[in-house]
């Protein structure tokens, strides 16, 4: 009903729309609930720009990627690089069918909501390198940002 309310109201395609604007370098966002997460039912509510959309449908069709590991690890993924080895080669098919569709790099954050996955957020680029912080808000303020939601250590 809450996914409902905020889509019909635009909410949720404002928060993609606000993410790619305050975060450098982000060519495109995808905001995936979680429908029944014991059962890993997972629904895209929201896409911007022109990488979101096959990235996420990409993850959904073959069953791994960054945003189903943080969906189940409960923590963000920053995969710098589908072309080399590290976090990429976790899931090969999804690393390569990515590069092919011009994905070059995936930074997935959960929401949480009383420690469970409710949402993640998946920040995609067409060129390789870490994600910027020039612009973000200090690690503490960061931790409470909707935009950028993970677990405190």
């Amino acid at each position: 009903m809450l996914v409902a309310m905020l889509t019909s109201r635009g909410g949720l395609v404002e928060v993609s729309e606000h993410c790619q604007r305050v975060v450098p370098g982000i060519d495109a966002v995808g905001l995936t609930v979680a429908i029944h997460p014991t059962a890993g039912a997972r629904m895209t509510v929201s896409t911007h720009g022109w990488l979101a959309e096959p990235g996420e449908a990409l993850q959904f069709d073959l069953g791994e990627g960054p945003c189903i590991e943080t969906h189940v690890e409960r923590r963000p993924v920053l995969a710098e690089n589908l072309e080399a080895g590290g976090p990429a080669q976790h899931w090969p098919v999804f690393a390569g069918q990515a590069w092919e569709a011009g994905i070059r790099a995936v930074f997935t954050f959960p929401v949480l909501l009383h420690e469970q996955v409710v949402a993640v957020l998946s920040l995609y680029r067409a060129t390789p390198g870490e994600l910027s912080t020039t612009g973000r808000p200090p690690t503490r303020q960061r931790q409470r940002c909707s935009c950028c939601t993970t677990p405190t250590p």
